[in-house]
């Protein structure tokens, strides 16, 4: 299965997701670090497309990718 370019997707970062659920930083990078949450390592930097981001809100937060 081929990945979605990144340049074409909206990435976002652990603190956008921490204000759109209104949880701490930590717990974004947590579930990210667990597998839970897809995630895009630029660097030392850790994104997220906004796209996998609703798919995972849609499944209740079960969509360990």
């Amino acid at each position: 299965m081929t990945e979605p370019a990144v340049t074409a997707a909206k990435l976002l970062t652990a603190e956008e997701l921490a204000e759109r659920w209104a949880v701490p930083k930590s717990q974004v990078y947590r579930l990210a670090r667990d597998g839970r949450l897809p995630c895009v390592k630029l660097g030392r930097y850790t994104r997220f497309l906004e796209d996998r981001v609703e798919r995972f809100e849609r499944s209740g937060g079960t969509d360990g990718e």
